[in-house]
């Protein structure tokens, strides 16, 4: 197989055909500001307008509880800041300690103003216990809480309904980083309790640069950059069109497509786990059970990760979070389950996508085979590991 495999899906997904020609009609012909009040800003309220709509029906809320963001990154920031300095009030926030680093490095930044922050722990398999959230909203007095829906590199999914409740019952404000949960996982921000929500288009087959924050109306939040007053006071600046409007089309065709791209990917998932774990001295991380089909996150003892991606050159893959890739630090999230440091650093991450085919997943099988036999057999751990099971 010549052509490139992208196995790099939770990193950035292929921009579908259907969301760049939606995008291409609003550059070449309905182009516009939309803080303008002439006829060309005025149908651009009309389209930004349409597409909240459709949004909202999409997660089951209100079309002015959207709010247009940069991205995810942005919404979390906007989130957490937002309600932290809503008031003048110290609060008392809880999160998770293999959280996405656009929520832990903001709680870590806001701790400087007297808020206080709780990283809990999760489990070896990555899930949350919601007996201890339980317990530190009883004992603390917690305002808000911020979770991880589908963890970005491991791909384990936390008990979102049952969190909702909990925090509901208490008054807790419940935000909820769905970034890799959006195209995957039904959306219900009603059902679940979800009191803020943050997504980006890049993940869901959209464009890059682009994204939103679900807040409900009565959630009181302030916002950070100040300007024009654009998305109802909390995100100045002009709006970008193209992107929202790419926003728009690529979460009504993963909402749409929903079953069946998951249906195709768990068909590959399956093969590939069951493949990759036939491989002596190999470890899927997190939880088998409680997991998105589209993430596998395998170490292989003996083997370095970094040298295995320079073996697979034609298969596009990652040896941990894309925002973590300049770094050779050990992955934090796998470091806070628990898993081994040599078999961190010996981690990669497969994550697919609706492109994917099992035809590709079987040349992956066949390339990563041979190379993991290579590296092996020039590797003196591997011997020291064999030695080991002699005895």
């Amino acid at each position: 197989m010549k052509k490139k495999i992208y196995f790099d899906n939770a990193s950035t997904t292929k921009i579908d055909k259907k969301v760049i020609k939606e995008m291409f009609t609003y550059i070449k012909k309905k182009y516009g500001n939309y803080s303008s009040n002439n006829y060309f800003g005025l149908r651009v309220k009309d389209i930004v307008n349409n597409i909240r709509i459709k949004i909202s029906k999409i997660l089951n809320c209100n079309k002015n509880e959207i709010i247009f963001t940069s991205g995810a990154t942005e919404a979390n920031n906007l989130a957490i800041k937002g309600y932290a300095f809503s008031n003048e009030k110290k609060k008392n926030f809880i999160t998770f300690n293999i959280e996405h680093k656009s929520v832990l490095n903001v709680y870590k930044k806001i701790e400087n103003f007297g808020h206080r922050i709780f990283y809990l722990e999760a489990n070896k398999k990555g899930i949350y216990s919601t007996k201890k959230i339980k317990e530190y909203i009883y004992k603390y007095k917690i305002d808000m809480i911020s979770i991880l829906w589908v963890n970005n590199e491991i791909g384990v999914i936390q008990n979102i309904k049952k969190i909702g409740d909990i925090c509901n019952k208490r008054n807790v404000i419940f935000h909820v980083d769905g970034t890799q949960a959006l195209g995957k996982i039904k959306v219900d921000l009603l059902k679940y309790k979800i009191d803020l929500f943050s997504a980006s288009a890049h993940k869901i087959y959209g464009p890059q640069g682009v994204g939103f924050l679900y807040k409900r109306e009565n959630i009181k939040i302030v916002s950070e950059i100040q300007g024009g007053g654009q998305e109802m006071n909390l995100r100045s600046g002009t709006l970008a069109i193209h992107q929202i409007i790419g926003l728009g089309k690529a979460i009504e065709l993963a909402n749409r497509d929903l079953i069946k791209n998951n249906k195709r990917i768990k068909r590959i998932s399956k093969y590939l786990v069951k493949e990759l774990l036939g491989i002596e001295d190999t470890r899927i991380n997190g939880s088998l059970k409680y997991r998105v089909p589209h993430n596998i996150n395998i170490s292989f003892g003996s083997i370095e990760g970094e040298s295995l991606m320079l073996k697979m050159r034609n298969i596009c893959l990652s040896s941990g979070s894309a925002c973590n890739s300049s770094s050779l630090e050990p992955s934090y999230v796998l470091k806070n389950i628990n898993v081994p440091t040599y078999m961190i650093h010996n981690s990669i991450r497969i994550t697919l996508g609706k492109y994917n085919s099992i035809k590709e997943a079987k040349y992956f099988i066949k390339k990563i085979k041979k190379a993991v036999k290579e590296l092996r057999n020039i590797s003196p751990l591997w011997e020291i590991y064999k030695n080991s099971l002699k005895k």
